[in-house]
Parts: C-alpha cells; structure tokens; sequence
C-alpha cells in the first residue's frame, strides 16, 4: 500500500476580518478520500489543489485537512488568526450651532471595536474619552475630528458639518487691515456663516 502523505499551505495565515485565505493543498500519494476542515463550521470533500475561504468573525481557527487509503489515514492541521477588523471612525454631535460658551456632546458611530478615541475639538483642545462634551468658549467656526484605533489599525474622519459657535455679528471684522466678510455657507437651522479675510500688504 502506497504512503498518504498530507500538507497544505496557508496565505495569509493572520489579519483582520474579514480574512481572506486562500490554501494550496501539496499532499501526494494513494489518497482515495480527502476532506477539509476551515475550523469555523465550514467543510468539504471535494479535492482542488489551490481554494480560499473567508473568515467573517474574529477569532482563533484550526484548519485541518484529512486524507486516507483504506486504513492509512494522515491529518494535519493549523493555526488561523483572525484578528478584530480595521476600525470606521464615525460620529455625530449635538448642537451644532449657538452662543458661547456652547456645551457639546459628541457621540462615537465608529464600527469596527475601537480600543481606543482621539478627539481634536478644533480649538486647540483634545480628548481621549469615547463619548466626550466639549465647552466652546470662543465665538467661532470649528471642524471637530475624531482618530479611532484598535490592534489591525486606525481611522480618521472630520465631522462634514463644522460647529458655529456665535451669531454672524461676532463675525464681523473689526481689526484693521480686515477685508469685508466673505459668504462660507449656510449652516444648520438657518445659521450664515462668514470669514473675516486678512487683506494683503
């Protein structure tokens, strides 16, 4: 009776959700039956030399593959590390407009399981909590922003609507050397927002 020796390779053997494994089987011998075991519920029969798989779900996985003639039977299987998927930074804030000094909440959307937050108010100040309120105290135009990151990497994101702290007269320019206001865009619930510009010497 001829030798059933059983082997596989595995690329990528680790990475985020979902992963995508392709598996080149390089068993050779007498082999009458074959099966393949993916460890997540998942298996067949059927023998292609070269076959991929997606694992959905973090986690660790034991791949096997089984091969046999009559009673020789070999088996081999391997490790698969399946690692939380890159995070989706995402968030919402509430107000989005009024007068200073404005109390803002922001609250994080971001998929993905996030380990950890960092927030940029765009006044200069920063937070690392997941669900943050910020204090504006100074009349103006702000683009908050919001880095998410776990182990398989990070994401960053700025809020599409910027935070309009003041009415449109703290707007207007009195420093010398200031340009009439220039029209931005309409904010929410009716708000015009300006931008005082610098004139050049």
């Amino acid at each position: 009776m001829a030798d059933v020796f059983v082997e596989f390779a595995i690329d990528p053997r680790q990475g985020p959700a979902p992963l995508i494994t392709t598996f080149t089987d390089q068993s050779h011998g007498d082999i009458e039956w074959w099966k393949f075991d993916f460890g997540d519920g998942h298996e067949f029969t059927d023998h292609p030399s070269v076959f991929t798989h997606v694992y959905t779900q973090p986690g660790e996985y034991w791949a096997s593959m089984q091969a046999g003639n009559g009673t020789l039977t070999a088996g081999v299987r391997k490790r698969i590390q399946v690692n939380q998927p890159v995070p989706v930074a995402d968030f919402s804030v509430s107000p989005t407009h009024g007068e200073p000094p404005l109390e803002v909440t922001f609250i994080d959307a971001s998929t993905g399981s996030p380990g950890s937050w960092a927030w940029d108010f765009g006044d200069g100040a920063a937070s690392t909590a997941q669900n943050p309120t910020h204090l504006y105290t100074h009349p103006g135009v702000y683009y908050p922003t919001l880095m998410v990151t776990n182990a398989s990497g990070s994401d960053q994101v700025r809020h599409e609507t910027p935070i309009v702290v003041g009415s449109a007269d703290d707007f207007t320019p009195t420093a010398q050397g200031l340009s009439p206001l220039m029209l931005v865009g309409i904010g929410a619930a009716g708000y015009v927002v300006y931008r005082a510009l610098r004139s050049k010497p």
